[in-house]
């Protein structure tokens, strides 16, 4: 066998070096998808949150209008500020 100039004297199989290539962009997008699913459940469990401190908020508001007399409420005059009296 005679070796001239272009001949091919060995082909290199890269199989094995485009099947890790593959399997690495496949990990890169699985890590990518799993972040966005921790942020989108933090976010989630923020929301459920926020609703939590908002209903008892709604609660704290409701207690405070049933205990205020309704004629304070029409006239603005709730609470009433009563200072101490002094004694002399």
């Amino acid at each position: 066998m005679t070796v001239t100039e272009g001949s091919v004297l060995a082909r290199l199989d890269n199989t094995t070096e485009r099947s890790y290539l593959a399997l690495a962009e496949v990990q890169a997008e699985l890590d990518v998808t799993k972040a966005e699913a921790d942020s989108l459940g933090a976010r989630i469990a923020n929301q459920r949150e926020q609703v939590v401190v908002a209903g008892r908020e709604i609660n704290v508001r409701r207690t405070r209008t049933w205990r205020t007399p309704s004629s304070a409420r029409r006239s603005g005059a709730w609470p009433s500020r009563r200072t101490p009296s002094r004694e002399r």
